[in-house]
This record gives structure tokens, sequence and C-alpha cells, in this order.
């Protein structure tokens, strides 16, 4: 999953610019009245065609000694790379370690936002935050798991912990079906064969067979399971009395929504 430069920016936020050929004092006094260091340079078209910084009109100011409103905005432009909105984001970052801001523009070469070293500073720090709420909330389910499977002393049943991580957990539900409907279609295809009537499948045979041929009797702790495992575990119709209680009154539907946007937001971040 490519995480783009466009990612940073507030595509409803205009990003101030400047024409080449107003006066060095315009582009001072917009600066000054948004707190910015630097601004793009464009065309009639607001293409761009570069930056003025605080330092490059510094430096021009020094080299031609008058005042700012002696001199044009081209005259202290500065050669600073755009950056098309659909480079990747780590793309930009190299470039933000030879500049302090980063224009970005769209196909057209207009200018669509400006980025910096804070700007993308403060993106990577709330992803970081959203890892860690994630962490939290796995942590959380990890630990109601544990408590519905309590024994009578107050310690964890492993014996009914294991039985539902067999049942419910690492995928075990979608494998035990196609199990199944692999099974029922072997019989279809051998009753045609034989010409016979439709044949019956025997489900806990199958089942038992299903567990003496694929399931691992190794015992699995919970630090052992994903986060889709512990969904998979509290949002199943036959571990869900386990955990109504905790979650009342939010249905069980719910819950599971829930849980699988975090599992999916924390695959994303993975990715990322």
């Amino acid at each position: 999953m490519p995480f783009l430069v466009k990612d940073l920016i507030d595509e409803h936020r205009k990003p101030l610019t400047v024409r080449a050929d107003d006066s060095l004092q315009i582009a001072l006094t917009r600066m000054t009245e948004h707190d910015y260091s630097q601004l793009p340079i464009v065309d009639a078209e607001n293409r761009y065609l570069g930056m003025v910084t605080s330092d490059s009109i510094l430096r021009a100011l020094k080299t031609f000694d008058v005042a700012p409103k002696s001199l044009l905005v081209r005259d202290a432009k500065m050669k600073v790379p755009a950056f098309d909105e659909e480079r990747e984001l780590f793309d930009l970052l190299d470039g933000l370690r030879d500049f302090y801001a980063l224009p970005i523009v769209d196909k057209e070469k207009r200018v669509i936002g400006v980025v910096t070293g804070y700007d993308a500073t403060e993106y990577f720090r709330r992803r970081s935050e959203d890892m860690m709420f994630v962490e939290d909330i796995e942590g959380y389910l990890k630990d109601h798991i544990g408590a519905a499977h309590t024994s009578e002393s107050g310690g964890i049943d492993d014996t009914a912990l294991q039985q539902s991580i067999k049942q419910h957990a690492r995928g075990a539900p979608i494998q035990r079906r196609l199990f199944f409907t692999a099974l029922q279609r072997y019989l279809e295809r051998q009753s045609e064969f034989q010409g016979g009537k439709r044949p019956h499948l025997d489900v806990q045979l199958a089942g038992d067979i299903f567990t003496q041929t694929f399931e691992n009797d190794t015992p699995a702790s919970l630090d052992d399971l994903t986060l889709a495992d512990y969904v998979a575990l509290i949002s199943s119709k036959e571990q869900w009395e386990r955990y109504e209680g905790i979650f009342h009154p939010l249905a069980r539907d719910k819950i599971h929504n829930m849980l699988d946007d975090v599992r999916k937001t924390r695959n994303a971040m993975a990715h990322f």
C-alpha cells in the first residue's frame, strides 16, 4: 500500500503564493501576517516557478542594498524542487533533508500545497500515536479473553481457552467450512459416477476428522494470537455469551465491525 505525498496536504486549504512581478514588500507582508518563512512563486495559471524565503530576501536586500519595495520577488527567487502529489512520501522525506519546505504540485504543475519538516514530523507522530492506541486495544482484548476463561480458582482455564482457540481463532472457522464444502462436493461427484442418491455429510464425523488431521495439538497462549484472532474469539456467535456483559449494551455485530476496523487500521499502519 503506497503512501503518497498528497496524504500530507490539506485539500481544503488553499496555499498562499506570490507572483514573480510582485514586490518583495508584498512577499514580506504576507509571510509576516501568516508567520511563514517561505512562499511559492507562481505564474498567472498558478503554475510553480520557484520559492522565495526569508533567507533569500535577506540575501537580495544585502546584495542590492535597497529597500524591499524596490525589488521584485523574482530578484529573490530560489530554485527549490517541486514534488508531484502522486509521488511516494519517502521521496519527499529525502527532499526535506536539503530544504526546509517543499512545494507540492498537481499534474499541471499548479501549486496545491507546501510541506515543511514540521508537517512530516507531525504526520508520523499521529501515526505513532495511532499504533499505540491499537496496541492498547489489543492488550485490553487479550485481558478480556483471559478473564472470560477463568477457572473456579481464579486462574485461566487452559482447557477451555485452548478449545476456544481451536474452534474460533487462527482462521479455524473458515478452514473448517472449506473442508466441509470440499467433502460435500467430493461425495456429490462420487454419487454422480455411481448413479446413487444424494449423499449425506456426517458433520460430526467430518469435524472429528478435521480436528485430527489439521488442528495442531500444541497449546497456544494468548500471546501467540493475532489481533484478528482476538476479534474472532470475542465476536463469534458461540463465544459471545462470555463477553456480552463486558460490551453491553453494544450488540455483537457492532462490536465485530468496530474491532475489525481497528484490525484494518493496524494492518495499514504495519504496511506503512
